[in-house]
């Protein structure tokens, strides 16, 4: 079986809330809660082969390289094709040390048809101290 993975990188992302900050560099991204509400979601629009060679491809993993103050948490992940919700994670990360996480998408094997957007809720904690923060360095989908 062969495997496709197509990502995008940190700079990519998109604030639900724009009360929230978002500074992007050429690492990444980081994002600080700002004035606005203690949970919001961030997006990553990924771009999506839907077919290779006459196959229609279809989703098994998400990865995502980031790290985190002690101050903020990914609570959970949502993957959507289009407007097709494919997975709901619930989560409880939180990691000041750069790591490539990867989640197995369920249920296995989902075909693609559209456009595919990977949401993580985060939630900072009532303390906007130096450590309510989150990076995120890349953002992928492995297709099968």
């Amino acid at each position: 079986m062969s495997q496709t993975a197509l990502s995008v990188h940190g700079l990519a992302a998109i604030l639900e809330d724009d009360r929230w900050i978002v500074e992007k560099r050429g690492t990444g991204c980081i994002i600080r809660p700002g004035e606005g509400p203690l949970v919001s979601w961030v997006h990553f629009a990924v771009p999506t082969l839907v077919i290779l060679n006459t196959i229609r491809l279809k989703y098994n993993r998400l990865f995502s390289r980031l790290r985190s103050g002690s101050q903020a948490t990914i609570e959970q992940i949502q993957i959507r094709d289009g407007d097709t919700l494919v997975a709901d994670i619930t989560e409880n990360y939180s990691n000041p040390n750069y790591e490539i996480r990867n989640w197995v998408i369920t249920p296995r094997e989902q075909p693609a048809w559209n456009a595919c957007v990977v949401s993580f809720s985060v939630k900072f904690g009532a303390n906007f101290d130096s450590d309510a923060w989150i990076v995120f360095s890349s953002v992928a989908i492995e297709f099968v």
